[in-house]
C-alpha cells in the first residue's frame, strides 16, 4: 500500500468519532483517536510508542484502584483466546496535566477489547474501544433519577457494544482487503456463522426445555408440600388424641376402650409411615432430606425391628433369629431413618419367604476395608461403592431369608423406585416397590453402602453399612437454655384440634397454657405476658411463623423465650438460624414432646438448685449431668467456654462444673471472665479436668476457684457426689 494511502487510513482512524486506541501484542500504544486523546487529557505524540500502563497508571492515592489490573486481565484474555472481551463498567482515574492543576480526575468507562488477526490467525493488533459513562455513574451515585440512569446506562452499554461490533467488523473487512484474504477464509466465516445460528436455535430449545423442567419440578414440589400438609394435619389429631386416650392422660378408660384406642393409634402410625415413604422418596430425590443424628441403642433397635414383623412371621410359621457378634452399644444415626431401613429389609424378607422358612438378622462392627469389599450371603450379587471419608468403622446389618431367591439378571432391577421383580412366586404379593429404593438412598445419605446377594430357590441376603459415628453432633446454644418450670406456655396455632392436643400435652408437663390463633394475636400480648415457652405453627393466617420468629427475636422482651417450631414441614436449619430452640414435625407424639422439653431443660417439677456443666465433650457433659440430676439439681449444659459464660451470667447457677481444655475459649478464660464481672464473681466454680495441672496453672487458679480441682478419671462417683454435696451445702437439701 502506498505511503499516502497509509497516511490517509491513519487520518481516517484518528478522526473517527468515539474513543479508540490501538495496541500492539506487547501492549504498546500504536495509535489513538482524537477523541481518546482528548478524553484522557494526553497528546498523541507523547503517548504513541509507550507502554499502555506507563501512560495510564492507577491513581497512587487510591489504594482500592483496580483499573490497571482489570484492563490487564481483559487484554490477557484477548491475547489468549483471540476473542473480543467486554469490560462492562470500569473506574479509571485520568491524570490531569499540570496546566489544569495536576492530580487525577475520576472517570467511568465501559470498554471492549477486540483482536485484529492476519490471514494466518496471528494476532497483530488489539483495538480498545471505550464508552464514557461517567455522567451516568455520578447520577446514580447521587441517587437521582435512578431508573432513568439505569436504562440510559444499559442503553449506552448496548449501543457501545453494537457500535464496537460494527466498527470491529469494518476494521476486520478493511484488514481483509489490505491482507487480500482468500476465498477459503470467507467460506470458513460463512460456516462459522451458520454454526452460530444453529447453536442459537439449539440454545433456545434447551432454554425452553429447562424452563419446562423447572416448572414441572416446582409443580411437583408444590403438590408434595400440599399433600404433606393435607394428609398429616388430620393424622396429627388421630394419632395425638388416640395416644392421650390410650395412655390415660385425659381420664381412665375401660380395657376394651384402651385396646381400641391402641388399634386406632397403631393404624394411624402405619398410615403415617406409608405416607412418609412416598413423601420421603420424593424429598430424597429432590435433595431435601436432612438427617437428624442421635444416639441409638443398636441392640434395642434391632429387637424392636424384629418385634414389628414378628406377628406377620408367626402367621407364616417363619423362624426369626438374630446373630449379634458382641455388645453393640450406641451409634449416631438418624433414628427414624435407621428404623425405616431395618423395617424395609425385615418386612421384605418376611413377605417373600414361603411358609415355614426362616429369616436371620445379623449385625456387627466392621472396618472400612470389609465394609467396602465384602459381599455377605451368597456368591453372586451386587453392591454399591462406599464413599470416601466417614471414619474407619462401620455398622454392618444383614438380613438373610430362605425365600424364592433371584436370578442374576433380576438383581440389576433392584433399588429402582416402583419396580418389583417379575417372578411367578411374586404374584399376589402386594407392595409399592419403594422399600429397597429407600434403603439405598437412606444408606447413601448416611455415607454408607448397600449390597444384595441371592441364589434362586435358596434365598436372598440384603446388607447395609452405616458409618459408626460417635456422639459429636453439635447442639445449638438454645438447647442448653433453662426457663422457669411450671411456667406459662403460649401456643400459636390456627388449627383448633392441633391446639387442643398441644394444650393437653403441655398441661401434663405442668404448664399453664395460653392459646392464640395468629401471630398478630400473639404479638398483641407482648405488653402483658412474657411466656416461658412458645410453640409456633408455621402456616398461619396473615403473618406466617417465620415472620413472627424474626419479629420476636428482634424484641428485647421476648428475645430469650425458647420457641419450639411445630409444623408438618419444619425446616430445622431455617428454624435454628432464626433463633428457634427446637423444630418438631406434626404429628407429634407425646414422647417426642417430652424429650424435646427435656433437652431444653423444661422438665416438670424441677428443683430450685441449679448446676451448670461446661465442657466441649458432649459425653463428658452427660457423665457429670446424670449424678447432678439424681441429687435433685436442674442441670444447664454448655458446650463451649463462651456459651458457658453467657449461661452463667444469665442464670446465676449455684455451682459451675468447668473443664479447662476447650477450643477457642478455654476454662482459664471462663474463670477470668466470670470473676471480672461483679454479677457473676461469686458463682462457686468446681474444676473437673482430664489432665494434670502444672504448678503454675494451679497457682493461676488459686483465689479464683473456691472448690477443689477434680480429675475426670479419679475418685469415683461417690467422691464426686461428696464434693458436690459439700459445694452445695448452703442450698442443697440432703
Amino acid at each position: 500500500m502506498a505511503e499516502n494511502d497509509t497516511l490517509d487510513f491513519r487520518l481516517l482512524f484518528e478522526s473517527v468519532p468515539g474513543l479508540y486506541m490501538v495496541l500492539t501484542p506487547d501492549l504498546h500504544i500504536a495509535a489513538v483517536s482524537n477523541e481518546y486523546a482528548h478524553a484522557t487529557k494526553t497528546v498523541r505524540a507523547q503517548v504513541v510508542g509507550r507502554h499502555l500502563f506507563e501512560v495510564f497508571p492507577d491513581n497512587p492515592q487510591d489504594q482500592t484502584a483496580s483499573g490497571v489490573s482489570n484492563l490487564r486481565a481483559s487484554l490477557q484474555r484477548v491475547l489468549a483466546s483471540h476473542e473480543p472481551d467486554w469490560m462492562p463498567l470500569q473506574k479509571y482515574d485520568i491524570r490531569r496535566p499540570d496546566s489544569e492543576g495536576g492530580g487525577f480526575e475520576e472517570r467511568y468507562w465501559s470498554c471492549l477489547n477486540s483482536p485484529v488477526l492476519d490471514e494466518h490467525g496471528t494476532l497483530r493488533l488489539i483495538i480498545h474501544r471505550a464508552e464514557d459513562v461517567t455522567e451516568f455513574v455520578h447520577l446514580r451515585q447521587r441517587g437521582a433519577e435512578q431508573d432513568k440512569v439505569t436504562q440510559e446506562l444499559r442503553g449506552a452499554i448496548e449501543r457501545a457494544e453494537a457500535e464496537v461490533y460494527v466498527r470491529a467488523e469494518q476494521v476486520a473487512k478493511a484488514n481483509e482487503q489490505l491482507q487480500a484474504r482468500n476465498t477459503a477464509l470467507h467460506e470458513s466465516e460463512t460456516r462459522l456463522r451458520r454454526l452460530a445460528s444453529e447453536l442459537e436455535v439449539v440454545n433456545a430449545e434447551m432454554t425452553e426445555k429447562n424452563q419446562m423442567l423447572e416448572e414441572s419440578s416446582r409443580m411437583k414440589s408444590e403438590f408434595l408440600s400440599n399433600m404433606s400438609h393435607e394428609l398429616r394435619t388430620p393424622l396429627n389429631a388421630i394419632i395425638g388424641f388416640s395416644e392421650l386416650l390410650k395412655d390415660g392422660l385425659v381420664g381412665p378408660l375401660a380395657q376394651r376402650q384402651r385396646d381400641y384406642m391402641g388399634h386406632i393409634f397403631e393404624g394411624g402410625q402405619h398410615l403415617l409411615a406409608l405416607i412418609n415413604d412416598i413423601l420421603d422418596m420424593s424429598k430424597v430425590d429432590a435433595g431435601k432430606v436432612e438427617l437428624q443424628f442421635e444416639a441409638v441403642d443398636v441392640q434395642a433397635a434391632l429387637a424392636d425391628g424384629l418385634r414389628v414383623v414378628e406377628e406377620k412371621a408367626h402367621a407364616k410359621q417363619l423362624r426369626l433369629s438374630s446373630n449379634i457378634t458382641m455388645p453393640m452399644g450406641e451409634v449416631m444415626v438418624d433414628a427414624r431413618r435407621f428404623k425405616q431401613i431395618l423395617y424395609n429389609l425385615l418386612s421384605n424378607a418376611v413377605k417373600f419367604t414361603p411358609q415355614g422358612g426362616q429369616v436371620n438378622l445379623l449385625a456387627k462392627r466392621v472396618n472400612r476395608h470389609d465394609a467396602a469389599s465384602t459381599l455377605p450371603g451368597f456368591p453372586v450379587g451386587r453392591r454399591t461403592g462406599l464413599p470416601p471419608g466417614n471414619g474407619d468403622d462401620f455398622l454392618e446389618i444383614s438380613v438373610t431369608d430362605s425365600g424364592i431367591g433371584m436370578r442374576p439378571q433380576d438383581l440389576k432391577q433392584l433399588f429402582t423406585p416402583f419396580t418389583q421383580i417379575n417372578h411367578p412366586a411374586n404374584r399376589g404379593i402386594e407392595g409399592t416397590g419403594l422399600g429397597l429404593a429407600m434403603v439405598l438412598r437412606l444408606a447413601e445419605l448416611h455415607g454408607g453402602a448397600v449390597a444384595v446377594s441371592s441364589e434362586p430357590d435358596r434365598g436372598t441376603c440384603f446388607s447395609v453399612w452405616l458409618p459408626w459415628r460417635h456422639d459429636t453432633v453439635t447442639s445449638s446454644d438454645a438447647n442448653a437454655m433453662l426457663v422457669a418450670p411450671r411456667g406459662v406456655a403460649l401456643v400459636i396455632e390456627d388449627d383448633e384440634r392441633a391446639a387442643t392436643l398441644m394444650q393437653l400435652q403441655l398441661e401434663t408437663q405442668g404448664f399453664v397454657v395460653r392459646h392464640v390463633h395468629s401471630a398478630e394475636a400473639a404479638l398483641a400480648l407482648g405488653d402483658e405476658l412474657v411466656p416461658d415457652l412458645i410453640t409456633l405453627d408455621i402456616v398461619l393466617p396473615g403473618m406466617d411463623g417465620w415472620a413472627f420468629l424474626r419479629r420476636v427475636k428482634a424484641t428485647q422482651r421476648w428475645a430469650q423465650v425458647p420457641v419450639v417450631v411445630v409444623s408438618v414441614q419444619p425446616d430445622g436449619l431455617l428454624a435454628q438460624s432464626l433463633g428457634a430452640s427446637l423444630a418438631l414435625q406434626k404429628p407429634i407424639r407425646f414422647e417426642e414432646l417430652q424429650m424435646g422439653l427435656s433437652r431444653l431443660g423444661l422438665k416438670p417439677g424441677a428443683h430450685d438448685v441449679t448446676a451448670l456443666v461446661v465442657d466441649d465433650d458432649h459425653q463428658a457433659v452427660e457423665v457429670l449431668a446424670q449424678p447432678l440430676q439424681k441429687l435433685g439439681c436442674v442441670v444447664l449444659r454448655a458446650y463451649g467456654g463462651a456459651e458457658g459464660v453467657a449461661l452463667a451470667r444469665r442464670f446465676k447457677p449455684d455451682l459451675l462444673m468447668l473443664d479447662l481444655e476447650m477450643p477457642e475459649f478455654n476454662g482459664f478464660q471462663v474463670v477470668e471472665e466470670l470473676k471480672r464481672d461483679p454479677s457473676s464473681a461469686d458463682i462457686p466454680i468446681m474444676i473437673v479436668t482430664g489432665r494434670d495441672l502444672s504448678a503454675r496453672e494451679r497457682e493461676q487458679l488459686i483465689g479464683q476457684v473456691s472448690q477443689p480441682i477434680l480429675h475426670k478419671q479419679g475418685g469415683g462417683p461417690d467422691c464426686f457426689i461428696g464434693e458436690v454435696r459439700r459445694a452445695l451445702a448452703h442450698v442443697l437439701l440432703h
